[in-house]
């Protein structure tokens, strides 16, 4: 039974003896975040115990009790559980001294070398060029907050990792890991978590699923920080255990009335034995990264096949009829409809021995195609890209020297129709669709891109011709939903390049004015795909295709001078948007189209910087997905 003693001072002290104890557990985390000497064992546990750390901060910003300003809310809040509260506060800071104590020792005269080494597979660097007070303004705006507000603050974990979090070196006497009983380590990480929980659920429900939502955030985010395999793998255990230890978490929708997180056992993106061990969308995400990563550099005759088909395949294949201004053809494969999208490349003179040469596509784009349709192959592929099954490629040379991309809807069933762009549907004039299933579109178009930038994986094709409908499948008004046209995408890797789409009317009419022409400066960004997402989303608004909103041209000059005419000389286009679809779906289509400034990142931040990926990430999510995903028709 509890002291009458203490619940009399409890009363009396009102927050003022929580806010202690919270203070005291705070510093008590910060030892494990600065700690040196870190293997790859000390690696998931730090990864665990910070994003414990990080549910702590969430439900203290959701109590009042992380801002001095709000600590009269707390008292209001917490006022029936004030004691349970204390007492779970209490022992968390007991089990993190006891943690303490079985994992680390103090460590004098640390070099640059061993912090270094503390944050490996972790990016860190400080992100110098952010103004982060107006970057924290943006999820201030009227068009993201809606009927679940999101706080700002929910994004201490990203922005402290972002931030480079302190100059660990400027402190003379520091912790190193040094782990002694790891059973009662991994004991102590479990009872944190679960106590974790247990001040989560003093909450209402609403107030809970909004801070789980938001920790699922932040384990994305993570994945944006974590450069390296050994890392990824680190916080892939990691995620693993959390989720163990507080199996609530599992059913928690990532975006507000969007995706959940366990898909259906019978999801194609399943491998055998990981399909019952990562349940979630953010396992399975880190789980494609690593397959991504590790494919980087691959060698043939390292477990390679080649995705070509065979000359055998190839005779099962029939063209059936042309589509999209020439850039897919319907074909039948084996009694299955099927569609080939076409890439063309340049022919060279290939040296195959003996003094002979033959005429063919350079060797290094091949191994790009074959890399590319090994990943488009990935078992365990996330359904949440809607991405199509690739069944390999055919190679036509001569005068039509082309790759051709051999898809499929989807690789365990059948689609008995055939798929029908976006374009298509755009050109057939007539009445347009309902509202509901516009905004559902965009919405589901936006969250698509999302996940594949989460993986840090390019688009680079993203146009209203590779969004592909398949009339009376799914559940939708305007059926199910593919996003194709991925033979030019590519993961984004530093270093890597990959041929760049037509530089035509049909392909530049989406692209960003930065990737236009053949003296751009940089290589392809996300902020390029999210301009083009930004394009189709004014399609969609008008129903119409973007040359005959446009204007149709042949001039790369005109093509380069479309976002400057969206945002200020020819603002009626824009305007047109807001009266017909709203302000919200308004302001987030114009946030695609103005890129970096209307995340409130500096343009000339490098986006394969991981802390500069992870704010983007979060900022794409609120500024344009969220408010999508807000409007209720």
């Amino acid at each position: 039974m509890a002291d009458p003693i203490s619940i009399a001072s409890l009363a009396l002290g009102g927050a003022s003896l929580a806010i202690q104890v919270f203070d005291g557990i705070r510093k008590g985390y910060g030892y494990f975040e600065s700690a040196a000497n870190m293997d790859d064992e000390c690696g998931v546990l730090k990864i665990r115990l910070m994003a414990e750390y990080d549910r702590l901060l969430k439900w203290g910003d959701a109590t009042g009790l992380t801002d001095e300003k709000r600590h009269p809310e707390y008292d209001t809040k917490m006022r029936v559980n004030r004691a349970l509260v204390f007492a779970i506060l209490g022992e968390i800071q007991s089990r993190l001294k006891t943690l303490s104590k079985l994992s680390l020792e103090k460590y004098e005269n640390l070099s640059w070398e061993d912090s270094a080494h503390s944050r490996r597979g972790m990016s860190r660097e400080p992100v110098k060029d952010v103004d982060f007070e107006k970057y924290e303004n943006i999820f201030k705006s009227v068009h993201v907050t809606h009927g679940n507000p999101r706080y700002h603050k929910g994004l201490n974990t990203v922005m402290m990792l972002g931030r480079g979090v302190k100059n660990i070196v400027k402190q003379p006497k520091r912790m190193r890991w040094a782990l002694s009983d790891r059973t009662l380590i991994e004991e102590s990480i479990e009872r944190i978590s679960q106590l974790t929980a247990y001040l989560l659920e003093t909450l209402g429900s609403a107030q809970m699923e909004i801070l789980l939502e938001r920790t699922q955030e932040t384990w994305l985010g993570m994945l944006q920080l974590t450069t390296t395999v050994k890392g990824m793998e680190q916080l892939l255990t990691a995620m693993h255990a959390a989720k163990v230890s507080v199996p609530t978490e599992d059913s928690v929708t990532l975006i507000s009335g969007g995706t959940t997180l366990v898909a259906s056992p019978s999801d194609q993106s399943y491998g055998d034995g990981d399909a019952q061990r990562y349940t979630t969308l953010y396992e399975r995400l880190t789980k494609f990264s690593i397959v991504v990563a590790k494919s980087n550099g691959r060698r043939e005759g390292e477990g390679y096949e080649s995705k070509r088909m065979t000359a055998e395949d190839v005779k099962e294949l029939t063209q059936r009829e042309d589509r999209d201004r020439g850039s897919k053809t319907l074909a039948t494969y084996r009694g299955r409809k099927v569609w080939i999208e076409w890439k063309r490349y340049t022919s060279v003179s290939i040296d195959i021995g003996q003094g002979m040469v033959e005429s063919g596509p350079d060797p290094e784009i091949v191994k790009s195609v074959e890399r590319l349709i090994s990943l488009l192959q990935i078992k365990l592929r996330p359904a949440e890209f809607c991405a199509p099954s690739c069944l390999g490629y055919i190679l036509a040379k001569g005068t039509d020297a082309r790759f051709g991309f051999v898809y499929e809807a989807d690789g365990h069933l059948e689609t008995p129709v055939d798929p029908q762009s976006l374009l298509e549907r755009f050109e057939e004039g007539g009445t347009t669709v309902s509202l509901r299933a516009r905004i559902s579109l965009a919405q589901d178009l936006a969250t698509s891109l999302m996940y594949l930038h989460a993986v840090n994986w390019l688009h680079k094709g993203f146009r209203s011709a590779s969004i592909l409908l398949f009339p009376g499948q799914g559940s939708g008004e305007l059926g199910k939903l593919r996003l194709s046209g991925l033979e030019y995408a590519r993961p984004d890797e530093v270093g890597l390049t990959s041929t760049g789409p037509p530089q035509n009317s049909e392909w530049g009419v989406y692209c960003h004015p930065g990737y236009l022409g053949l003296g751009r400066k940089r290589g392809f960004r996300k902020t390029y795909d999210i301009y083009s997402l930004g394009i189709v989303l004014i399609e969609i608004a008008y129903w119409k295709a973007a040359d005959e909103i446009l204007g149709f041209t042949e001039s790369q000059s005109d093509l380069g001078k479309i976002r400057g005419r969206l945002l200020t000389d020819d603002e009626k286009i824009l305007d047109h948007v807001r009266v017909t679809m709203g302000e919200r779906y308004h302001s987030a289509t114009k946030a695609c189209i103005e890129g970096m400034e209307a995340f409130g990142l500096p343009e000339e931040a490098d986006q394969n910087d991981p802390a500069i990926g992870a704010l983007l990430q979060q900022a794409f999510l609120y500024v344009v997905v969220d408010a999508l995903k807000s409007i209720v028709i």
